[in-house]
């Protein structure tokens, strides 16, 4: 019989590894593969053999009609214990940190997030870190903050293909009550992200977070929040545009970003290129006594055109400006945060 292939001598990188699984609670493959740049079959391998030596176990990731989509890996008793070992503090056992199978994909879609974003600046905190520092209950929806490179906090939510309205509702009510006052939340599909700015900007009812409240597609979010690492790619669009910044945030009015020149006058300028609730709630404060006084139009930087005019439609005095998606585009990358946690 062929022996079973185990680890004979640590290496740092097992060790980074199994500490990252501590730390994340369950990483898939791929997710393994982008973060420690290794190519399929050697992922395949390592892990192969992380298995065989009774430090992780491997479980599969399944689709919602059950078919296996990938497969997922996290620690065991045996991988805690070499971590404890090597000096590092891990207080959970292996059974703590388990994961539901209805749980599961937004953990996995957290982690990818901190994956993609961690080289841009970005640090993460997940559920359980959040709930504990601002007192929430263990039923909180919360999926973890976002802090940018500015030291600027977000609470994010994570929203599947379709969520359910009474889950909508939850998720708006604990905002409308949280500590926080930036949120972001992240929708895998058209229907959610439409229903969650449906129950959340209802006329009379609006969330108002005294921060911001970001709604944005999954995957395009990821980008957005790449390239806004960077305030030179905001300039060099709006160079691309013909839109010429003559100041940073109008002191009156907070929400809107800065003042531009376009088309031969002064505006306003505010990008909704983040589909922030909080702008669109000043937006529609900005009345016509305001802009009798001001003079200026508000040009609204958009890649959503129709759905932003059908939010704004009751609002006079703006004027848009397309971008394409193509144009969110981060070009280069900061040096990533040391200390990360989750």
């Amino acid at each position: 019989m062929k022996e079973k292939q185990v680890v004979k001598r640590v290496q740092p990188r097992d060790i980074e590894m199994l500490h990252m699984l501590y730390q994340y609670r369950a990483l898939s493959t791929q997710q393994l593969m982008r973060h420690f740049q290794m190519t399929s079959q050697y992922a395949h391998k390592k892990t192969h053999i992380m298995r065989n030596s009774n430090w992780i176990k491997s479980l599969p990731i399944l689709s919602e009609k059950g078919r296996k989509v990938g497969a997922y890996h996290s620690l065991t008793e045996g991988g805690i214990s070499l971590i404890k070992k090597q000096g590092i503090t891990a207080e959970q056992k292996a059974e703590e940190l388990r994961v539901t199978r209805r749980f599961l994909p937004y953990l996995l879609s957290a982690n990818d997030l901190m994956i993609d974003l961690a080289p841009f600046g970005w640090t993460m905190r997940d559920s359980r870190e959040i709930k504990s520092m601002y007192g929430l209950n263990r039923g909180n929806n919360i999926h973890g903050s976002l802090t940018s490179s500015e030291g600027i906090e977000y609470g994010f939510y994570i929203f599947m293909s379709r969520s359910l309205p009474k889950y909508i509702m939850k998720v708006v009510r604990e905002i409308k009550e949280s500590a926080m006052h930036n949120f972001i939340i992240f929708t895998k599909g058209q229907a959610s992200f439409s229903d969650f700015v449906a129950e959340a900007a209802i006329p009379g009812k609006e969330v108002v977070t005294g921060g911001s409240l970001k709604v944005m597609p999954y995957t395009f979010g990821k980008t957005y929040l790449q390239f806004m690492a960077n305030e030179q790619h905001m300039l060099g669009v709006l160079s691309a545009h013909n839109i010429t910044p003559l100041s940073e945030k109008p002191p009156l009015y907070s929400s809107f970003d800065r003042i531009v020149h376009h088309d031969g006058e002064e505006k306003y300028l505010v990008s909704l290129l983040d589909t922030d609730l909080m702008k669109i709630y000043s937006l529609k404060r900005y009345r016509k006594e305001a802009f009798d006084r001001d003079q200026r139009r508000i040009l609204i930087l958009t890649h959503m055109k129709e759905f932003h005019q059908e939010l704004l439609k009751d609002v006079h005095h703006l004027d848009y400006e397309e971008v394409h998606p193509s144009e969110i585009q981060a070009d280069g990358t900061i040096t990533s945060q040391k200390g990360m946690s989750i």
